[in-house]
C-alpha cells in the first residue's frame, strides 16, 4: 500500500458494505467491433468490479471470440462472494430457468436471510472451493490472495454449520442490528429523523425504510409508463417489504433459518450493508421490454430476475471461452505493478472514491494501444464539484479538455463541451445525476520536444495546488467543491505519477519546472517528503519505518481523512496537544500524505493499530521527532507514536512505478537534417521551432498532413524542403489534431530554421470519427418513434411522472420536460440565461412546433444572432420527418444545419461557391412562411 497515490481515509471507523451494485448495469462492450485486434480474444479489466452483472453481461457480445477477464477488488468479501457465484453458475445441474434453481441464486446474491433449502446448497458449494476445487475456467494467481480468500470462506462456513438454535439467535440479533445500523446511517447521511418519526408517529426503523423507499420510487420510476396507480403502489410496497425484512423473494410464507454470511463482515460478524441499497437500484430504471407483466405481484422481483436470468444463461451458454483471473488488492497498485494490457478497462465504481486524476493516470498505463481499446469511469458527485460534465472533467483533472491529451494521454470520447449526450432527469431530489464517460488514448508526441510554457505551467500548478493539500482544517476554512467526488485523496505522490506517467509519453521533462512552488505553501512542509520521492524515482536508497499503537488519541468520527505529521516533541506537547492551535508552519515540521495505515480489530472490538511511511536515510530529522496522525476535517491528532528512534527501519525495495532511465546517447547526423529545437504547448495551438542543420541554403518549404477529407484535422504533419535535395522530410505526430488549413510555416533561410504555428481543432470532429462506420448511428435502421398521450400528475414534493390521472403531454415532450429542473418549466423566467439552456429550449420549441395538431408544422428555423437579421441569419436549420428512436430510446429529429458564416469564410478561400449553392437550394430552398420559425437573441 506504500505506492498507493491516495491518501488514507479510516474506512474501518464507519465500514460501509456494498456486496451488490447500486447502479444499473451497463454494457461495455455494446459498441465494440472485435474483428481486426481480437483475434485471440477481448482482454476485459474490472477494476473495483464489484459484483458481477456487468461480468456477466460483457459475456453476451456475439462476436467475441474468447473472453479473458480481470476482476480486480480490494474487499476480500466482494472477490469471495463473486467467486462462489461463479462456482455456482459452473455447475453443469444448474439451470436459471428453473425456479429453485434462480431463487437459490437470487438469495445468495441478495437475500439478508436464507431458507434451509439455500443453506444446504450453500455449504455443498462452498466445501468445494476450500477444498480447492474452484471454477474451472477462474484462477486467482496470487497464493497469498488466495488464502486471504480461504479465510473469507472458511468464516462463512463456521457460521452456517452452528447448530439451529444459535443460528436463530444469532438471526434475530442480526436482524436487531441491521434496523439500528439502518436508522443510525440514515440519521447521519440524511439527518432529520426524529423529526420525520414524530410527524409520521412512527418509529425511527419504519421511518427511516418508509422515507427511503419513497425516494427510491420516485427517482427511478419516472418513464414507466403505462402502468396503473394499484401497480405503481405494489411496487412501492415490494420495496417496502425489502427494506423492512432485508430479503425479498417470490415465495412467501417460507420460514428462514440463519443469516446470509457473505452480507457480514467475515471477521467481525457485523451488518455493514450500506443502508439505502437494495437488489432493485442494479436493475432500475427498468425499460418497458425489461418489465416482467405476467403477474401484478412481485412485479420488481420478476422483472429483475428475468434480466438476471439473461445474463446467466448467456455466460453459461460461453463459459468454455471465459477464463477470469481474480486480483486481491489495492486498485492503483494493482494497475501500477502489473505488466497486462487490456482492450476494456471498467472502473465505474472508482472516481468518486479516489479522484478521477489518480483513476485516468493508473488504468492508462494499462490500457492496450488498439484504436478501440476503451476505459469506462462513472460519477455520482460530480455536481458537488461543478455545474456540468465539461467543468467537472477539467476541475477533476486541473486541466482544459486541449490539455488533457499531453498531460493524461487520453481523450474523452463524449463530447462533453455540446452537453449530455443521453437523457438527464433533473428533477431528481436526492440522487445525484449519473454521468458515464469513455476515454480512449491518444497518439504520442513523435519527433517533438515539448518546452516549458505558461499553459503548461499552469495546468501542472493547478494539479499540485489540489495535491500538496494545505487548506486545513476543514471545519475552519470549509470543504472545497472537489472533496466529495475524490480530489480530497489527491496527494504529492498523485501529482509525482501524473507528471512521471506525462515524462514517460513526451520523451523526457524538460519542459518540467523543478522544485515547484505554489504561492499559497508553508515553507518547507513538503520538502522532505519530495526528496524522498525523487530519491525513490532515482533508485536511490529509501527507508521503510514503521510503528504501532492500540489506542486513538482523541474518539474518532465519520470516516476520518488522515495525513502523517513528524514534528519535534517539544513542539507537539506545546503546541498541539493541549492548545486550540492548527499552526505547522515552524521549522522541523514535515507533512507526509502517502503512507501504510493497518486497523485490525478482533470479534471484541480491540484494535491494533500500524503506520509505515518512507523517508531517504539522511532525512535530518531528530531522534526524539514523533509522528502523529492528523484528521483533516478538525486538525486535531488521532492516533500518536512514539519518538523515531523506537520505530522499525528497513530498507524499501520496491521500485517507483516510474523509475528513471537513463537516456540513450544519440549519436549526431553528419547529414542535413531537421530536428524540432522545442515545441510550446498552449490551450488552443502549438507553436515550433524546427532547426536545420545543414550549410546548404535552403528553400522550397512544404507541409504536408495526413488529413482524410471530410475531415479538417489530423495529428501527422510532415515539413518537407526542396533544397538542400538530400534532407529527409519531418514527420510529427501530436496527441491533440491540427486544423490543417490553419497550418501557418515561415522558413528563416539565412538563420535555418522553421517557425511552425498548428491551431488546434479545438471545435471540430476529430479523425477518428470519421473513420469508425459502427459507432455512427445509421438513421435508416432506427425505429420510428409512437408518438402516445401520457397522463402527468404533479405531487408535493414537486416531480412530474406519468400516470393515469391529471393533464395530458406527448411522450416526446415527457422526455423533454426532464431536460429542466420542475419550476423552470413551470415559470420560464426562472431559467438562468445560458446558451446550454437556449439550446435546449430551441430543441423542445423544434419538437412541440414538430408534432403539433392545431397549426402547420415547423419544417425550417433561422437563428439570428446578436446583429444578425431574419433575412441573413446566422444558422439555416430544416428538420426532416419522421421522429425516430435513438437507441437511448428517446425521441430523436433528423436536422439539416447550415452556418452561413462557415460558408462566407469557405467561400474567403476560394471555395467553390455554385456547388453550395446548388446544394444549399436543394436542401433549404422550399422554405413556406407559414412552417419557418424565426429565433432571435
Amino acid at each position: 500500500m506504500l505506492k498507493t497515490p491516495t491518501r488514507r481515509s479510516v474506512i474501518e471507523n464507519s465500514p460501509l458494505y456494498y456486496p451488490f451494485g447500486i447502479t444499473r448495469f451497463r454494457n461495455i462492450l455494446e459498441n465494440l467491433d472485435c474483428g481486426i485486434g481480437f483475434e485471440s480474444g477481448i482482454k476485459i479489466l474490472f477494476l473495483g468490479c464489484g459484483d458481477l452483472r456487468s461480468t456477466l453481461l460483457a459475456t453476451t457480445h456475439a462476436n467475441a471470440k474468447n473472453f479473458l477477464i480481470h476482476l480486480n477488488d480490494s474487499n476480500p468479501s466482494i472477490l469471495a462472494r463473486d467467486i462462489l457465484i461463479l462456482k455456482i453458475l459452473s455447475d453443469m445441474s444448474f439451470n436459471p430457468n428453473k425456479e429453485e434453481d434462480l431463487s437459490f441464486l437470487w438469495d445468495v446474491w441478495y437475500n439478508a436471510e436464507w431458507l434451509e433449502v439455500t443453506k444446504k446448497r450453500f455449504l455443498v458449494i462452498l466445501n468445494d472451493i476450500l477444498a480447492g476445487r474452484l471454477p474451472d475456467n477462474v484462477f486467482v494467481p496470487d497464493a497469498y490472495q488466495l488464502e486471504r480468500l480461504k479465510e473469507v470462506w472458511s468464516s462463512w462456513i463456521a457460521l452456517c454449520s452452528k447448530e439451529e438454535s444459535e443460528l436463530s439467535l444469532f438471526m434475530q440479533k442480526i436482524k436487531k442490528e441491521r434496523s439500528t445500523f439502518i436508522r443510525k446511517e440514515y440519521d447521519c447521511w440524511i439527518g432529520g429523523l426524529r423529526e420525520l418519526a414524530r410527524l409520521s408517529s412512527t418509529d425511527l426503523f419504519t421511518t427511516a425504510v418508509d422515507d427511503i423507499v419513497e425516494h427510491l420510487y420516485l427517482e427511478n420510476f419516472v418513464g414507466i409508463e403505462g402502468l396503473s396507480k394499484p401497480v405503481m403502489q405494489k411496487n412501492r410496497d415490494e420495496v417496502r417489504r425489502f427494506f423492512l425484512s432485508g430479503s425479498c423473494r417470490l415465495q412467501s410464507g417460507s420460514s428462514v433459518v440463519c443469516v446470509n454470511p457473505t452480507m457480514l463482515n467475515p471477521t467481525t460478524l457485523c451488518w455493514e450493508v450500506h443502508f439505502s441499497i437494495s437488489p432493485f437500484h442494479g436493475y432500475l430504471p427498468l425499460t418497458k421490454e425489461e418489465l416482467d407483466t405476467s403477474s401484478d405481484d412481485n412485479l420488481l422481483i420478476r422483472s429483475c430476475q428475468k434480466i438476471l436470468k439473461n445474463f446467466v444463461s448467456s455466460y453459461r451458454s460461453r463459459i468454455g471461452v471465459v477464463k477470469i483471473n481474480v486480483h486481491l488488492e489495492d486498485f492503483l497498485e494493482f494497475c501500477y505493478a502489473s505488466t497486462d494490457q487490456f482492450d476494456v478497462i471498467d472502473c465505474c465504481n472508482l472516481p468518486d472514491q479516489i479522484g478521477l486524476a489518480n483513476v485516468l493516470n493508473a488504468a492508462t498505463a494499462r490500457l492496450s494501444d488498439n484504436p478501440q481499446s476503451t476505459l469506462f469511469t462513472h460519477s455520482m458527485k460530480w455536481e458537488f464539484l461543478a455545474d456540468t460534465v465539461k467543468k467537472y472533467v477539467e476541475g477533476s483533472l486541473c486541466v482544459p479538455l486541449s490539455m488533457i491529451p499531453t498531460i493524461y494521454g487520453l481523450r474523452v470520447d463524449n463530447h462533453v463541451e455540446l452537453g449530455a449526450s443521453s437523457l438527464v432527469n433533473l428533477r431528481r431530489e436526492r440522487t445525484n445525476h449519473p454521468v458515464n464517460l469513455k476515454w480512449k488514448k491518444v497518439p504520442s508526441f513523435r519527433n517533438v520536444s515539448l518546452a516549458p510554457s505558461s499553459s503548461l505551467d499552469r495546468c501542472l500548478d493547478q494539479l499540485a495546488d489540489k495535491c500538496f493539500d494545505i487548506m486545513f482544517p476543514r471545519c475552519m476554512l470549509g470543504p472545497l467543491p472537489g472533496d466529495k467526488c475524490g480530489m480530497l485523496l489527491y496527494t504529492s505522490l498523485t501529482y509525482d505519477y501524473v507528471v512521471s506517467a506525462m515524462a514517460q509519453r513526451v520523451g523526457g521533462d524538460r519542459w518540467l519546472k523543478e522544485n515547484r512552488r505554489c504561492e499559497d505553501w508553508l515553507s518547507g512542509l513538503f520538502d522532505l517528503s519530495q526528496r524522498t520521492t525523487k530519491a525513490w524515482k532515482n533508485g536511490q536508497p529509501v527507508l521503510k519505518l514503521t510503528a504501532h499503537t492500540d489506542k486513538p488519541f482523541n474518539t474518532l468520527r465519520g470516516t476520518p481523512v488522515l495525513r502523517l505529521i513528524l514534528i519535534p516533541c517539544t513542539v507537539f506537547n506545546n503546541s498541539m496537544a493541549f492548545k486550540d492551535n492548527f499552526d505547522l508552519s515552524g521549522p522541523g515540521n514535515h507533512m507526509i500524505d502517502n503512507f501504510q495505515f493497518e486497523m485490525k480489530k478482533n470479534r471484541e472490538g480491540n484494535e491494533t493499530i500500524s503506520v509505515s511511511f518512507l523517508l531517504v536515510p539522511n532525512h535530518g530529522l531528530e531522534k526524539s521527532h514523533l509522528a502523529f496522525l492528523m484528521d483533516l476535517a478538525d486538525g486535531y491528532p488521532v492516533y500518536i507514536f512514539k519518538a523515531l528512534k523506537f520505530f522499525q527501519t528497513e530498507a524499501f525495495l520496491e521500485p517507483h512505478p516510474f523509475a528513471a532511465k537513463e537516456s540513450a546517447v544519440q549519436t549526431p547526423s553528419m547529414s542535413p537534417q531537421m530536428t524540432v529545437k522545442n515545441c510550446m504547448e498552449s490551450e488552443d495551438q502549438y507553436l515550433l521551432r524546427i532547426d536545420i542543420s545543414c550549410s546548404d541554403s535552403v528553400s522550397g518549404l512544404t507541409v504536408t498532413t495526413n488529413r482524410r477529407k471530410p475531415c479538417e484535422s489530423a495529428h501527422n504533419v510532415t515539413v518537407s524542403l526542396s533544397q538542400p535535395n538530400n534532407i529527409e522530410p519531418l514527420s510529427m505526430t501530436f496527441p491533440f489534431p491540427i486544423l490543417v488549413d490553419e497550418i501557418r510555416a515561415t522558413l528563416h533561410r539565412n538563420d535555418h530554421f522553421i517557425n511552425l504555428v498548428l491551431k488546434k481543432a479545438v471545435l471540430e470532429p476529430w479523425p477518428h470519427e470519421f473513420q469508425v462506420e459502427h459507432t455512427k448511428w445509421d438513421a435508416d435502421k432506427l425505429k420510428l418513434w409512437v408518438e402516445k398521450e401520457i397522463k402527468v400528475e404533479n405531487d408535493n414534493f414537486g416531480i412530474s411522472r406519468p400516470s393515469l390521472a391529471a393533464s395530458c403531454m406527448n411522450s416526446s415532450m415527457v422526455h423533454l420536460v426532464c431536460q429542466f429542473k420542475f419550476s423552470q418549466f413551470q415559470t420560464p423566467s426562472l431559467m438562468e440565461k445560458t446558451p446550454l439552456n437556449l439550446v435546449r429550449c430551441i430543441i423542445r420549441e423544434i419538437f412541440q412546433r414538430f408534432t403539433s395538431r392545431k397549426a402547420p408544422r415547423t419544417n425550417f428555423v433561422r437563428i439570428c444572432l446578436m446583429g444578425s437579421s431574419a433575412e441573413n441569419p446566422d444558422w439555416y436549420l430544416r428538420v426532416h420527418k419522421p421522429i425516430r428512436t435513438s437507441p437511448g430510446g428517446s425521441p430523436m429529429l433528423m436536422i439539416s444545419a447550415f452556418d452561413s458564416n462557415l460558408a462566407k469564410s469557405l467561400e474567403t478561400r476560394n471555395a467553390a461557391s455554385k456547388p453550395k449553392d446548388n446544394n444549399f437550394s436543394r436542401v433549404f430552398g422550399f422554405q413556406k412562411h407559414e412552417e419557418t420559425w424565426t429565433v432571435e437573441n
